[in-house]
This record gives C-alpha cells, structure tokens and sequence, in this order.
C-alpha cells in the first residue's frame, strides 16, 4: 500500500467539495464537510479495503491521513 493510493481513497469518503483538500497531513475531522457519517466511512473502507479493525478510541487520536496511513500500516 502507498501513502498516495491510500489518501485518495480516504478522500473519496468526504463530500466532493472538500475532496481536493485531502492530502497526507491534513488534519481530517477540520475539514468543513467532517461529520460522524464521513467517520464511519473512512473506518468501513479501511476495514474493508485493508482488513483492519480500528477501535473508535484509537481512532479518535489519529489527526491526519498520515498518521491513519501509519497505524493502518502496523496493523496489518
């Protein structure tokens, strides 16, 4: 997996307009379309795109895509 592929596909989970504004460092939930729906879908599509299961507690500390990039990393 690379950090490119993995951050256009977390991107994909957000509304259109703020898509473009995904990128490898951004912290996430201070876009302006974050809602817990766009929550349950970056977690659906990694649990279903990487096999991995993040609890909700260690989701909560990940800020940017990066840092999802890392743990999902280390995990699999």
């Amino acid at each position: 997996m690379e950090l490119p592929e993995f951050t256009k596909k977390i991107s994909e989970q957000f509304l259109e307009e703020d898509q473009h504004l995904v990128t490898e460092d951004v912290e996430f939930r201070k876009l302006p379309t974050w809602d817990s729906l766009t929550g349950m879908a970056v977690i659906t599509i990694i649990q279903d795109d990487y096999g991995v299961n993040i609890p909700i507690n260690d989701f909560l500390t990940l800020k940017t895509v990066r840092e999802l990039f890392v743990y999902v990393e280390q995990k699999r």
